[in-house]
């Protein structure tokens, strides 16, 4: 390879790595800054109190295990509790995997005046209610943490671009794609 062809080679391979890099900055820092509008979006359940609730009743559901396409049968409990002396119902996921709809239902039956449930609520507005609190924390985590490994990834991009093992490893990616797809 002549040293014009290397030059302009080694030219085209850092504007790659540079706008690859930015586009990755980019990216890293939209899901950054969209990480702190989840709180927003879901709802601070941070503050919410818990409470302890009966299982008044429940319905059996289904679902297809995705691997194997068999049907599966789950229950849902309506469970109720009491904030200031007034009663307030929360959905609550309850067992699942059945692989009959009749041991689903005896389980249903059994837990009906029975089962006691954990229901975390506003204390503000008691009628909403969650049985997992913090969960907009550890997407909110995820996000951040997600687009930081990003914004370090673009960072190494961009400082490796003039390397010339950087543009081997572009080279080698491109010959892949054309040999091998």
């Amino acid at each position: 390879m002549s040293a014009g062809m290397q030059k302009t080679a080694m030219t085209y391979f850092k504007v790659r790595l540079t706008t690859g890099a930015a586009i990755t900055a980019c990216i890293a820092a939209v899901m950054i800054v969209s990480s702190f509008f989840v709180r927003a979006s879901l709802g601070d359940t941070g503050g919410y109190l818990p409470t302890t609730g009966l299982v008044k009743s429940g319905d059996v559901g289904t679902y297809v295990v995705e691997n194997s396409r068999t049907l599966r049968y789950r229950i849902t409990y309506a469970v109720e509790y009491t904030v200031d002396g007034k009663a307030y119902t929360a959905a609550v996921t309850g067992p699942m995997g059945f692989t009959s709809r009749t041991t689903a239902e005896a389980s249903l039956k059994n837990a009906i005046g029975t089962l006691t449930k954990t229901v975390y609520y506003n204390p503000t507005k008691p009628h909403m209610n969650t049985t997992v609190r913090n969960r907009e924390d550890y997407i909110m985590s995820g996000m951040v943490i997600l687009g930081a490994v990003l914004l370090v990834g673009a960072g190494v991009t961009y400082v490796l671009r003039d390397n010339p093992f950087m543009c081997g490893l572009q080279v080698a990616s491109n010959a892949k794609r054309l040999f091998f797809n």
